[in-house]
Formats: structure tokens, sequence, C-alpha cells
């Protein structure tokens, strides 16, 4: 998964973007998230350091080449069952019924 990580920008390097692409929304609360500036895109920031070379990118988080990596497929298959539990949860507390006229 390592090396899929660190080869990804080698492999995609179109897929990578810059920082002078991208702007950080603040309507979190808690944090900001990275956006493509020309499609208001999610982006995801990956940050490896291995064998003591740092590999640091952003890409869409619909990328092609994210979506069908290695890394994605594990990271993706470790969350989705937290996404799915909490997905559950909030619907339990959900009130039931029509909504008011």
């Amino acid at each position: 998964m390592l090396n899929d990580a660190v080869n990804l920008p080698i492999r995609f390097p179109k897929e990578c973007l810059s920082t002078d692409e991208l702007w950080a929304d603040s309507s979190e609360p808690a944090n900001s998230i990275t956006r493509d500036k020309a499609s208001d895109t999610l982006c995801l920031t990956i940050d490896v350091w291995e064998r003591g070379q740092r590999s640091y990118y952003r890409m869409r988080e619909n990328s092609p080449a994210l979506i069908e990596s290695e890394l994605y497929r594990i990271i993706n298959s470790l969350i989705q069952p937290h996404l799915v539990e909490a997905s559950a949860v909030q619907s339990s507390s959900r009130p039931k019924g029509h909504l008011p006229n």
C-alpha cells in the first residue's frame, strides 16, 4: 500500500494538484477542507514517509487514478464499516413521521 501511495504521483502527475490549484473551504467548524479551485471538488491530501523519503500531494476525491488505487481500496475497506455504522445511528436518531407544514 505504501509503494502505491508513493508511486501515485509518479504514475499520474496530472491528477496531482499544486497549492495554486486549491482553496481551503473553512465552512466546517472543526477544520478546513481542501477543494479544487476549478471544479470545487473535495480533495485528499496524502503525506507518506517511506524509506526516508517524503511523498506529499493532493488529488481530487473523484480522481479515477485515486479511486482505482490500492491505497484507496485499502483505506476505504477499513473505514467503510464505520461509515455504515454512523449512518445507521444517525437514521435511528431522526424523528419519524412527516415534516410539519
